[in-house]
């Protein structure tokens, strides 16, 4: 069906849609959000004349989704994707709300943005329904200064960047944020798992303390055999 609405004139917006969605995929496991949930709203900014990521995100989740670009053709696609939502404006001229939506997730592919903080404003605002979760901006031409946040204004965590090959570009950087709280649970999750990981890594080496006992035992039996012989 995405590729009937016409929305990727070439593999390189295909792969950069995908890296998109790859790294949100990443993310929503530590945020406690699942791609089926109802109550998350997902904010696509700079999709261009085609909403061609916010379809994808459409397509791949149960979220209700937001393609916002000034040159969105909205009327060709309009009605034509479930829970899609197209606003053929500039993100600063946009305030959504919606009683439904719990948390919020911000998509930011090669948008040719004023300020990424104008994305955030456009969901979270006092009054407003809803947490932002999540943000995942990928920088182009001479935006990679405006694509950054203030974490401590949003309650964000430290930004993660990562360059992901599979993007058909040059401008294949990602940057993600992801909300305080759930930065810290992730940690202690993390913690945890290497700790696991560390213990079985030493008995997969060294098998139990009874049984390095039992090993280094025979071993000077076997010595002692060998000098009396």
């Amino acid at each position: 069906e995405l590729l009937d609405l016409e929305l990727y004139p070439d593999a390189k917006e295909i792969s950069e849609s995908m890296a998109a969605f790859h790294a949100v995929r990443r993310h929503v496991a530590a945020l406690n959000i699942g791609m089926n949930d109802n109550n998350v709203g997902c904010v696509v900014v700079g999709d261009g004349s085609t909403p061609r990521t916010a379809a994808l995100f459409a397509y791949r989740t149960s979220w209700q989704v937001w393609s916002i670009d000034p040159q969105l053709d909205a009327s060709r696609y309009e009605g034509k994707v479930n829970r899609l939502h197209l606003l053929d404006r500039k993100i600063e001229d946009c305030q959504l709300f919606n009683a439904n939506v719990k948390v919020w997730v911000i998509v930011c592919v090669h948008a040719h943005l004023r300020s990424l903080q104008d994305a955030v404003n456009c969901c979270i605002a006092p009054g407003k329904s809803g947490k932002l979760a999540l943000v995942v901006a990928m920088p182009c031409c001479n935006n990679y200064s405006t694509m950054l946040l203030d974490c401590k204004k949003n309650e964000l965590g430290p930004m993660e960047e990562y360059k992901d090959w599979g993007i058909m570009s040059p401008h294949r950087l990602i940057r993600v944020w992801m909300a305080s709280e759930y930065v810290v649970k992730s940690t202690a999750a993390s913690t945890v798992v290497d700790e696991s990981l560390r213990t079985s890594t030493a008995r997969s080496k060294g098998g139990s303390v009874r049984a390095q006992r039992s090993r280094k035992r025979r071993e000077q039996e076997q010595l002692g055999a060998t000098y009396s012989a």
